[in-house]
């Protein structure tokens, strides 16, 4: 499954290489164009949260304004926002506090402009853990955050939707 992520850099050329949470480089095609598809999970770029915190940090909302005007553009799309945590912390309050994420990033969406209806809003807590750091491993603070994270997909609308490549930022591209 292709993993895509809204990219928060306006002038990142094809050459460059993007950053990830800081973390994580990945390198960007060169085409013009980018399909998001129906039901394809997209990362917001740089939408992570503190520990134990579910706020938006204004360093963090750049990719929320790529998604705002996405979805502004496209009347016609649902999304699924959906909110994870790390592992630390119990089972039932991590699902509680990605749900608070989650209705946070629904909240900021719809105070510019989204309307309401369009946006499920869902915890996933610690099921999804996108790197090594499940419980009992031993992980930095930078790894535990890379798991604190937000991510979309499209649910209702067209099966695709081309949009630029400036927006999308796909770290499975050749």
């Amino acid at each position: 499954m292709k993993i895509a992520a809204l990219h928060i850099a306006n002038t990142i050329s094809c050459s460059h290489i993007g950053m990830l949470a800081m973390l994580m480089l990945f390198t960007t095609s060169c085409s013009k164009n980018e399909m998001l598809s129906i039901n394809e999970p997209v990362r917001l770029i740089n939408v992570y949260y503190d520990y134990d915190n579910w706020e938006i940090l204004p360093d963090y909302q750049n990719g929320l304004f790529n998604l705002r005007d996405l979805m502004l553009d496209n009347p016609t799309i649902v999304i699924e926002l959906s909110s994870h945590t790390d592992v630390r912390g119990s089972v039932k309050y991590n699902q509680q506090l990605s749900q608070e994420r989650a209705d946070a990033v629904k909240s900021w969406l719809v105070k510019r402009g989204v309307p309401e209806h369009r946006i499920v809003s869902i915890g996933y807590g610690e099921k999804h853990i996108i790197n090594k750091c499940i419980q009992g491993m031993t992980c930095t603070e930078e790894e535990h955050t890379f798991n604190r994270r937000t991510e979309f997909k499209i649910i209702e609308g067209p099966a695709e939707i081309e949009v630029s490549s400036k927006m999308i930022f796909n770290p499975n591209a050749n």
